[in-house]
């Protein structure tokens, strides 16, 4: 029996992007098991013909930390589940993503969270940058700038959730960050120096749409977790305020730059 479950949380999918990631899933040559969490869709999310696949409802529609606080718990819940796969919908694995995060994570049995570089693409699937820092004294620098890898690439070892602990209820965006940030200073992070997803930046999305509750989130985290005699520390909290206070378009424009 597979020890690995994607968590996707989900909130009125739209059905051809959801069997898109459901197929990344399903063809990783690694059998894996697969969480849905349907954040009080309208239309509740049923998925019937594909084996493995639960889907966990939660009401009324609570926001995505509240599914995935809900879904972390459910899978803790299995004690044959080792680690939990992050991956949201409308987002692609690449081949044999699993096999080399479990295959990493069993090597090094230190890590509690691992993440992979993204190939950031638009609506079209024309990329626009790679996103993740692999290097890990790079990491440990931009770790208090923002996430040093997308959520969706996330993998987490189960006992460190069960040690360290599931997603902080009181961000309502940034939950990702802040649950790097804590890794980081109770356990340890790394990042695959592979591209193990294609991660689509959607207009439409949360972290664009609401760009300043986002930022306030971060600094929020970044707050929780100060070090101010830090000087990286200092410099990230420094950045998000400026980047609060920039165009949207200049912001997205300077982050093509850094990592195109």
């Amino acid at each position: 029996m597979t020890d690995v479950c994607f968590l996707v949380p989900a909130y009125n999918p739209d059905r051809a992007a959801m069997d898109d990631t459901l197929r990344s899933i399903a063809t990783q040559g690694f059998a894996c098991r697969t969480l849905i969490v349907d954040d009080g869709s309208r239309e509740p999310v049923v998925v019937s013909d594909r084996p493995g696949v639960e889907v966990l409802r939660v009401e009324p529609n609570g926001g995505i930390t509240n599914a995935l606080r809900a879904g972390v718990e459910h899978i803790l819940a299995d004690p044959d589940i080792r680690y939990v796969a992050r991956l949201d919908i409308g987002d692609f694995n690449h081949p044999q993503r699993i096999e080399r995060q479990r295959a990493f994570m069993e090597e090094h049995p230190d890590v509690d969270l691992l993440g992979g570089r993204s190939d950031v693409t638009d609506m079209t699937g024309q990329s626009l940058f790679r996103y993740g820092v692999s290097d890990p004294a790079a990491l440990a620098r931009s770790i208090y700038r923002a996430t040093p890898f997308t959520h969706s690439t996330f993998f987490i070892r189960c006992d460190a959730l069960r040690r360290i602990g599931n997603y902080d209820p009181d961000f309502v965006m940034a939950q990702d960050y802040e649950l790097a940030l804590r890794y980081h200073r109770f356990g340890a992070l790394r990042c695959l120096e592979d591209i193990v997803i294609d991660y689509v930046r959607d207009p439409g999305g949360l972290s664009l749409q609401r760009r300043k509750t986002s930022l306030r989130m971060r600094m929020k985290a970044q707050w929780k977790h100060r070090q101010p005699l830090n000087p990286h520390w200092v410099m990230g909290m420094v950045r998000s305020m400026l980047l609060y206070m920039m165009p949207g378009d200049l912001a997205t424009w300077l982050a093509k730059q850094a990592y195109s």
